[in-house]
């Protein structure tokens, strides 16, 4: 059935369409239009085809679904996977479908993409950072803010978590921690420092000392007062001097709490958790919404685990030994 809301909605992204009613289901190619869907997880979801089916047997109405024409001249859906999914089940013949045209690569992915917030599940918060994180890295040059407004995610919390990302990246490359530092540690990492250098040794000197509140405002009162980078690595090694500073290093170096065995199970369960995922979504479809990059970044640090295992396990067994 028609839905205004869609309408407006297709018409107010400048998108063109037309409502087709009872379009044959044979004229729309399932396997493409799985392929090309939003859903981190999986593209069909049982128990919700389940529901759809049972309500359309009620005798419910849904909007039509969205879809744009191939150049194989069938349809592949933007929006309705799960709608098609029972219909089929159903053995109905037909659908309404809103069919969108002139489309670029571009608009399809953002109505894909944005659709369930409209009809269906709109996904976490979670789900929709990370599809608006995905997005960004794809089209890079569609402004933050416009991609926040489609995800529907305030604009400032976009854009710091896109910041919180680029510093944690670095910290990465420099063999620290991105959990050990605060957001807001991360935003002024960001805004004052763009020296490899600095970045580094500031960083290192903040997650050594677990620098916050009062004392870390004060730490970045002097860097931001440093005028070259001579000075400002001059400013990093004179607050490793600082007494109170030195306190906390040494603190936070010898008095290290002992690790529970709930802590380590808890580990090994979402290691293994990790795993068993990966083998159940091993294809790029079901990883979209991840990308390349994160995976390439989840397989280093798993190649970055195996020489401190190798470093425990010997520590481990010669304390047996002793």
């Amino acid at each position: 059935m028609k839905d205004p809301r869609i309408e407006n909605w297709l018409t107010t992204e400048g998108v063109k369409w037309d409502y087709l009613d009872g379009v044959a289901l044979s004229e729309i190619d399932v396997e493409a239009s799985k392929r090309n869907q939003a859903r981190v997880n999986a593209p069909i979801i049982e128990d919700l085809v389940e529901r759809y089916a049972l309500a359309y047997i009620d005798g419910s109405e849904f909007p039509a679904l969205i879809a744009w024409r191939a150049d194989s001249g069938r349809l592949v859906l933007l929006d309705g996977n799960q709608r098609l999914a029972a219909a089929i089940d159903l053995d109905q013949k037909a659908i309404d479908v809103y069919v969108c045209s002139e489309l670029t690569e571009e608009k399809r992915f953002a109505i894909c993409w944005t659709a369930n917030s409209l009809n269906g599940d709109p996904g976490s918060p979670l789900d929709r950072m990370l599809q608006a994180k995905q997005y960004h890295l794809r089209y890079p040059g569609l402004p933050k803010n416009e991609v926040a407004r489609r995800f529907r995610i305030k604009s400032e919390k976009f854009e710091r978590e896109l910041r919180s990302d680029e510093v944690g990246a670095r910290l990465n490359q420099f063999g620290l921690d991105p959990e050990a530092i605060s957001l807001t540690n991360k935003d002024r990492l960001h805004a004052y420092i763009a020296s490899d250098v600095q970045f580094r040794e500031a960083a290192k000197l903040i997650q050594e000392a677990g620098l916050k509140g009062g004392l870390a405002a004060e730490f970045w009162a002097d860097i931001r007062r440093a005028r070259t980078e001579k000075d400002a690595l001059a400013v990093i090694d004179a607050w490793r001097e600082r007494p109170e500073v030195a306190d906390l290093i040494r603190q936070k170096r010898f008095n290290r709490p002992h690790i529970p065995k709930s802590r380590m199970q808890h580990l090994l369960d979402r290691f293994s958790g990790i795993h068993r995922f990966l083998e159940r979504y091993p294809d790029l479809v079901a990883l979209e919404v991840a990308g390349h990059d994160e995976v390439m970044q989840l397989a280093n640090q798993y190649k970055a685990l195996a020489p401190l295992i190798n470093t425990l396990v010997r520590q481990s067994n010669s304390v047996r030994a002793a």
